[in-house]
C-alpha cells in the first residue's frame, strides 16, 4: 500500500481508494473476511495518520474500499461487520448473468440501496 500511496504523490493524486475485490465466501469464513478487513482498515488508518503529519501536497487521504459481488438476491456476501470496516463499497455482477431483465434489476438495485455502495461498476461476463 505504501508503494501505491508514493506513486499517487508522484502522479500528483490527493485522494486514493484500495478497491480490491471482497474475499469469496468459498474460501473463508465469515470471521475469516471480517478479520481481514479489519486488518486493511488498520493499514488505511495508519496510512492516513502517516499523510497527516507529513501534510505533503501529495496523497491527502487513502480510502478503505472494496468491490462487492452482487449475489443474485441483490445481497452482498459481505458480513455486516466487514462491511462497517469499510469507507464505501463498489458494486458488480460476477455471476448469475442469465436472470430475467427485471429479476436482474431488481437484484443491482437492492444491492445499491445498501448505505456503503456508492458505486456500481461493470458488469463481469465471461
Amino acid at each position: 500500500m505504501e508503494d501505491i500511496v508514493k506513486k499517487g504523490n508522484e502522479a500528483g493524486y490527493e485522494y486514493l481508494a484500495f478497491t480490491e475485490h471482497n474475499p469469496s465466501q468459498s474460501g473463508h469464513t465469515d470471521s475469516d473476511i471480517v478479520e481481514i478487513l479489519k486488518k486493511k482498515r488498520e493499514k488505511v488508518d495508519q496510512l492516513n495518520y502517516s499523510l497527516h503529519k507529513v501534510n505533503s501536497n501529495g496523497v491527502k487521504k487513502v480510502f478503505n474500499s472494496l468491490e462487492i459481488d452482487i449475489k443474485p438476491d441483490g445481497s452482498l456476501p459481505v458480513p455486516s461487520a466487514g462491511l462497517t470496516t469499510l469507507d464505501f463499497a463498489l458494486a458488480s455482477i460476477h455471476s448469475s448473468f442469465d436472470l430475467k431483465r427485471d429479476l436482474q434489476t431488481k437484484r443491482v438495485l437492492t444491492a445499491l440501496a445498501h448505505p456503503k455502495v456508492k458505486i456500481f461498476c461493470s458488469s463481469h461476463r465471461p
